[in-house]
């Protein structure tokens, strides 16, 4: 039998389903949408930023009362998920089959940071899971706006344990590094290139 449901249960079962707690602000919530747009990206990159971003607004239609707003958040988190390490962005590239050198998006592999507080900070992901690890660590993995973290236990070694899963640990220097410097004419140049790739948009 099919019947209706309201948003807040899709919200419900959709949070559940990604191991996120529920907040009070619905799927606009940090945590939430960083959650889906990995589980997203898993499947769908290596992909463009705005297909990521189109994906996540279809499968959510009907769950946010303004699509514009929406769409900013999930751009804005998109930005988020690459500064914190779960996506790589490369520019100007071309992929096998495609003629047009543009940016896309690229699942990072699992890896983590120690942070000197001794939190271990988890990034990038796979096809299949969240957070590819058994499920007993998977339960301590904790969100905080959207960066997924593990507080050691008392004696334990969490680096090592995050390495023998097979997380690969990055410096606190190389994920902390800072973008490539461009200049404002090689940043014109750029966009330049990708609108003599597109098709004319009319007057």
């Amino acid at each position: 039998m099919i019947e209706a449901v309201d948003p807040g249960a899709v919200f419900a079962a959709a949070s559940a389903c990604l191991g996120v707690e529920r907040e009070e602000a619905g799927v606009l919530a940090p945590s939430y949408l960083a959650a889906a747009l990995r589980r997203l990206a898993g499947f769908l990159c290596p992909c463009s930023p705005r297909t990521l971003v189109r994906t996540m607004i279809e499968s959510h239609r009907g769950l946010f009362a303004d699509e514009d707003s929406f769409e900013e958040l999930v751009e804005r988190s998109v930005e988020a998920l690459v500064a914190i390490g779960d996506l790589l962005e490369l520019s100007n590239v071309a992929l096998v089959g495609e003629q047009v050198r543009s940016t896309w998006l690229v699942a990072a592999p699992p890896a983590f940071v120690t942070r000197p507080s001794g939190t271990s900070f988890v990034l990038g992901l796979a096809t299949d899971e969240q957070t590819p690890m058994p499920t007993e660590v998977r339960a301590r993995v904790g969100s905080r706006l959207g960066v997924r973290y593990i507080e050691p236990l008392p004696g334990e070694d969490l680096a090592a344990m995050l390495r023998d899963l097979g997380l690969r640990e990055l410096s606190n220097d190389a994920w902390l590094k800072c973008p490539k410097a461009v200049s404002p004419a090689d940043l014109v140049a750029s966009h330049d290139t990708k609108l003599l790739s597109c098709s004319p948009s009319g007057e």
